[in-house]
């Protein structure tokens, strides 16, 4: 099987290479930027090109990855062939190739590909159409030699799904400015040292996979095992927690209370579980170099300041939680925790629940 690529910017960056993983073979690479072209050729070890009159004809696929306003113009530029020719765009109709070639079809990634960043191809769902039979069969084999999630899908339902897509993306987006500006605004270096207080949640799982985009400096996620809950379940959440923190790369930290040491203080303050936990939890986070980020949300904020009109706070005191506290950074009060689980399952992320979290509460600053 052989593949030119009409392209070479992220999308066709990644799936050419996963398809020379794949052992499919790539005879050429085109994009009207001769710099482009050639840089994703010596990543496939094959010829390149930056003239659509160039483009070898003897290829059993061609795959076409190029701006939606580029893709007619291109197709109506190449000559025809007896290759199939498939583009990637998730908005275009596969009837554009009509008239153009003989056998032709949409092999749709759901994906966002940046050219510095690896992705599991075969974690990526794939969304197949064809214009018989013949070829939509083909390609969906072509396809699940890259993916284990190949989905045939019409023209009309994949510009559903893609208009979905980019409305998700383009919160995953905000997430990634959120963090930015934050720092920007409190005139924080993203090169400096930071340490994610890391529950294993949604709020936090998530927070640290986007501050992975955010942060140039030192980052780590921190637990704190409050020696409260059934070991076994205790030791299960640290497991997946250690997988999660291994797949971005960052450390994970782990500080672990003495048996009885929440109970102590419960009774030494007259204070709940859940808020001489937090004590304590925020006594270690004191002792830490460098800034602590905290997952705190909208939810938390409103979920806050109620509680605090319920207790009879005074006018002053029901701002809620504050974005920034000293070392205590919070980035993710202006977004609520479905927006977060959101993030979540776009990502495929996998969080723990504990379920303590829905039955107690505190004040929180």
């Amino acid at each position: 099987m052989t593949v030119v690529w009409i392209g070479a910017g992220n999308l066709a960056t990644r799936i050419a290479l996963a398809m020379r993983a794949a052992g499919i073979t790539i005879l050429q690479v085109y994009s009207h930027t001769e710099a482009h072209a050639a840089a994703l050729a010596q990543l496939l070890d094959c010829a390149w090109t930056s003239e659509v009159s160039a483009v070898r004809p003897d290829a059993d696929y061609y795959f076409f990855a190029l701006k939606d306003t580029a893709l007619p113009e291109v197709v109506a530029q190449l000559k025809s062939n007896e290759g199939t020719w498939v583009h990637t765009a998730g908005s275009m109709p596969m009837a554009l190739f009509a008239g153009h070639a003989k056998h032709y079809g949409v092999c749709y990634p759901l994906q966002t590909f940046s050219k510095t960043r690896a992705v599991d191809v075969s974690k990526v769902p794939f969304f197949i159409e064809g214009s018989d039979a013949e070829t939509e069969e083909r390609l969906c084999q072509l396809a699940e030699r890259l993916s284990t999630s190949v989905q045939r899908l019409s023209s009309e339902k994949r510009k559903s799904l893609h208009l979905a897509a980019v409305f998700t993306c383009n919160f995953v987006n905000h997430l990634y400015v959120l963090g930015g500006e934050l720092l920007e605004k409190e005139g924080i270096d993203a090169s400096g040292v930071f340490h994610l207080a890391f529950s294993g949640g949604s709020d936090s799982l998530s927070l640290l996979h986007a501050l992975t985009e955010v942060i140039n400096g030192s980052l780590d996620a921190v637990y704190v095992d409050h020696a409260l809950r059934d070991r076994k379940l205790l030791d299960e959440e640290i497991a997946l927690n250690r997988r999660n923190c291994e797949r971005l790369n960052v450390p994970l930290r782990i500080h672990t209370l003495e048996d009885g040491e929440v109970e102590a203080l419960c009774r030494e303050k007259k204070i709940t579980t859940e808020a001489a936990a937090r004590e304590l939890r925020y006594r270690h986070f004191d002792t830490l170099d460098g800034y602590v980020i905290t997952a705190h949300n909208l939810d938390d904020q409103a979920e806050s300041i109620f509680m605090r009109l319920l207790s009879g706070s005074t006018f002053q005191s029901l701002s809620g939680i504050r974005r920034v506290r000293g070392k205590y950074l919070r980035p993710l009060l202006s977004v609520s925790k479905g927006e977060i689980e959101e993030y979540a399952r776009h990502y495929g992320l996998i969080w723990s629940q504990d379920h303590t979290n829905s039955e107690l509460f505190c004040l929180r600053n």
